[in-house]
């Protein structure tokens, strides 16, 4: 006996109503105009708000809660991340990021290019900065040396003007000036007319000081502070032609005859006679200290130290006054040839050195310098 097991399909389930997807949209609870106002509605076709206002009341769809179709999340992405594997980090492999590999395409050759700039090797080996002076007083080599016309020098030398000697303020000894150089200084207009009215007013002090209150330091730094505006005056192409202001130049005698007047009155040598009138320095061994480091230098150590600056100090002050002598004589002889002859003043009249005083001063400076050298380090004493 034999049974039929043929299977007849299973007929499909009945899916409930309650349970069918509704494909009516979801209306807002709030009409167009009162979500748009962000005001309550009253939920009403129309709304109240609607109503009163009389404007049409519609209630659109909302939106879809969720996320939009096709989207993915963060793990699925981090899913197909794994699966399909970075192919930026591929460590294992020996592969190297494309980065290195479109630097390798690249076939140029920039290196002669960069060498043979002249602004690369400029910014390559920089000049070197200015060094700072300010407390550094140079007494081996002062920037003024007398020039070889002077009465100082040998006569070697005689041919060279005192604007081309070489010792005479040059920049690498020079010190330092307080304000930047202008573009004024290489020609054109020059700025030291303003630089000299700032130095005389600076040195307004030692002028003002009576006799025997002017101290070393003080005298000290008041010659440091004239080197930058004596440098950049002779420096200065305006200054050195024709057509220069003459208040610079009398501002520059002013300048010198107030240092001058201050080392006189710290009692270093008789004008008269030329001898140092100071008692064995004890005066400027009292109101100087000199330190090396944090050892204080005493006794005729100090003294030789002393007057080995105060030398330098008058060094520099007698080498400015010699090129003023120097310039003011040219200018003076240039004046009488321009000048005809019925307008010539006649010889009585002084040069301005002379009618500044500075030639007696002049003298009386080489004899002191003189009575220095002579007190130097191989006396017995130095005498300041």
């Amino acid at each position: 006996m034999s049974l039929n097991t043929q299977r007849y399909p299973t007929p499909p389930r009945s899916i409930p109503k309650s349970t069918a997807k509704s494909t009516t949209p979801r209306l807002r609870s709030a009409c167009d105009s009162c979500h748009q106002a962000k005001t309550k509605c009253s939920g009403t076709s129309p709304c109240l708000s609607c109503q009163m206002s009389a404007t049409p009341c519609t209630y659109s769809p909302c939106n879809q809660p969720g996320r939009p179709k096709g989207s993915k999340n963060k793990r699925s992405v981090i899913d197909v991340k794994e699966h399909k594997g970075d192919p930026f980090e591929t460590p294992s492999l020996g592969l190297r990021p494309p980065q290195s590999l479109w630097q390798e395409s690249i076939d140029f050759n920039l290196a002669p290019l960069v060498l043979e700039n002249p602004l690369v090797e400029e910014l390559r080996n920089p000049p070197a900065p200015e060094e700072d002076h300010e407390n550094d007083f140079n007494f081996v080599q002062p920037p003024f040396q007398a020039p070889p016309s002077s009465t100082m020098g040998d006569g070697s030398n005689s041919n060279l003007s005192p604007c081309d000697s070489p010792g005479y303020a040059t920049p690498s000894a020079s010190v330092p000036n307080d304000d930047p150089p202008t573009d004024g200084d290489r020609g054109g207009s020059c700025s030291c007319l303003q630089r000299h009215v700032y130095l005389v007013y600076q040195l307004g002090d030692l002028q003002s000081a009576s006799v025997g209150k002017v101290s070393a330091p003080a005298v000290l730094e008041a010659v440091r502070r004239a080197q930058s505006p004596w440098t950049r005056l002779q420096e200065c192409r305006r200054c050195r032609g024709p057509d220069f202001p003459q208040e610079v130049l009398l501002l520059f005698a002013v300048s010198i005859r107030i240092l001058l007047s201050a080392f006189r009155q710290m009692n270093m040598w008789d004008p008269e006679g030329g001898q140092s009138i100071g008692t064995e320095g004890s005066v400027l061994e009292a109101e100087t200290d000199v330190l090396v480091g944090s050892f204080e230098v005493t006794g005729t150590v100090k003294a030789e130290m002393v007057n080995l600056i105060l030398r330098n100090a008058l060094e520099q002050v007698l080498s400015a006054l010699m090129y003023l002598q120097s310039r003011s004589s040219s200018l003076w002889a240039s004046l009488l040839e321009t000048t005809s002859r019925a307008e010539r003043p006649s010889s009585g009249h002084a040069s301005p050195s002379r009618s500044l005083g500075l030639d007696e001063t002049s003298n009386s400076l080489l004899k002191g310098r003189q009575t220095l050298q002579e007190s130097g380090p191989g006396s017995k004493r130095a005498r300041v």
